[in-house]
């Protein structure tokens, strides 16, 4: 763990500059949530923080398909288990990306 000192100094900047915005983050999470909730085939948990987890619920899809799809469109979300999607809201990601996002899930189920 020699870059352990590299990770640690970006957690303090981050705490030193951005910790009033983390609710921003907290809430662009809620929007995605919500707008994948509401697309067929997909089911996205309740998030607590910035991480939101969306399940691909139909047969023709998996994770990793759905994420290479998305990626095509400029969304970046990992597929962390052949049914299950990670997206992470952060200080790059707007209430534009945000719709970017759902819209894109959207085109997929259409």
């Amino acid at each position: 763990m020699r870059q352990v000192g590299i990770l640690a100094g970006a957690g303090l900047y981050a705490l030193d500059h951005h910790l009033d915005r983390i609710s921003e983050d907290h809430e662009r999470a809620r929007s995605l949530a919500a707008g994948a909730d509401e697309v067929d085939g997909f089911r996205a948990d309740v998030p607590d923080t910035n991480i939101v987890m969306i399940h691909v619920e139909r047969d023709d899809l998996e994770a990793e398909e759905v994420s290479r799809r998305l990626a095509e469109r400029d969304v970046w979300i990992l597929a962390v288990e052949p049914g299950r999607l990670r997206a992470v809201t952060h200080l790059d990601v707007d209430d534009a990306g945000i719709e970017r996002a759902v819209k894109a899930l959207r085109l997929m189920a259409s």
